[in-house]
């Protein structure tokens, strides 16, 4: 839900590369989180951190950073949208 104040994060573990074609499927047909290579859990906030430089994709493109770590919080009802 978009509105709800929480952030879901997905953690996609290694799996074996021939079950590449098989992780795309279930990622369009929405069965992902059933995966066993798949965690997911719900939070307001969180931090990633790296041993070195993150990469990022910003709007479809790559975007280098000068950090070890980025963080992420949820700011509820702080967008006001006319309709």
């Amino acid at each position: 839900k978009i509105d709800d104040g929480w952030m879901d994060i997905c953690i996609l573990s290694p799996f074996p590369k021939p079950l590449a074609p098989l992780i795309g499927i279930r990622l369009f047909s929405g069965t992902l989180p059933h995966s066993r290579y798949v965690h997911t859990f719900r939070v307001k906030a969180a931090k990633i951190s790296a041993s070195h430089h993150l990469l990022i994709h910003f709007d479809g493109e790559p975007l280098p950073l000068d950090t070890h770590e980025l963080h992420f919080s949820i700011q509820p009802r702080s967008l006001k949208v006319l309709v």
